[in-house]
């Protein structure tokens, strides 16, 4: 199967080329036509331009980040993205990846280029995204902002881990909702963990004088919010794919 990118998805990446995503693993189909990659040849040097229309994150394969230039994250209502990118940062080290929304322009030709689904770290990222949410709604968009704090971007970081250590324990994802692995890898259905411990210690303060934690005020009630009521159908469908091996999509020129 193949999905040839749309002309005028190129039209920000001047000079760019629409190429052919192609895939021969059958998982991989539904995925195909949600990803939009262009090539620009300059001074004799080829750069692969892709952008994830997909609600997952993916893990790009064979290139460095000194390989990647001019990346552009999502739009995101609550200026929250980069905070949840830098805590992913920390957890994948070296590896290049790209969240949801996301494009970037990689100095490799497109025949150098593939990327993975890595539903683990998905999950990482829909539950920072979950916790985010959660404080806007509870609190409001200046505890958003202040998450961007030391305590809080550190709080992002170890939550982000533990969800995601928490899939890599998953033995059977057909009978595993994402909605569960958020809930029970944050620690918000009751068992405490260092998601919650590291909430503990970010202060929330109340305009009558009350000062709490954003583990009580906003990791304990996240189950009963509907910040998360979408999580199995947007994340669902991705499941059947987790442990194809080798799981990858090729770009190559439109033939």
């Amino acid at each position: 199967m193949s999905h040839a990118t749309d002309p005028a998805a190129c039209a920000a990446f001047v000079g760019g080329h629409p190429l052919v995503v192609t895939t021969s693993i059958p998982e991989e189909m539904p995925y195909i036509s949600s990803w939009d990659v262009c090539l620009r040849l300059e001074s004799g040097a080829s750069e692969t331009w892709i952008r994830n229309r997909t609600d997952a994150l993916w893990v790009v394969q064979g290139v460095s980040w000194s390989d990647v230039s001019e990346r552009v994250l999502a739009d995101d209502a609550l200026g929250a993205g980069a905070a949840k990118e830098a805590a992913l940062s920390v957890m994948l080290v070296d590896s290049v990846f790209l969240s949801p929304g996301a494009s970037m322009r990689i100095h490799r030709p497109p025949e150098d280029v593939a990327w993975a689904l890595d539903l683990e770290t998905t999950l990482a990222w829909e539950a920072q995204g979950a916790l985010l949410d959660a404080v806007n709604a509870r609190l409001g968009p200046a505890y958003v902002r202040s998450l961007t704090s030391q305590v809080g971007s550190r709080a992002l970081a170890v939550c982000a881990l533990e969800v995601h250590n928490y899939a890599q324990s998953v033995d059977d994802w057909g009978a595993t909702d994402p909605y569960e692995v958020i809930i029970g890898g944050l620690g918000a259905a009751g068992t405490a963990n260092a998601c919650y411990t590291e909430t503990k210690k970010v202060p929330v303060h109340f305009q009558d004088g009350r000062v709490s934690t954003l583990g009580d005020e906003v990791l304990r009630p996240l189950p009963q919010l509907q910040v998360l009521d979408d999580v199995n159908a947007k994340l669902g469908p991705f499941k059947s794919t987790v442990r194809v091996v080798g799981l990858k999509l090729i770009t190559r020129a439109r033939g």
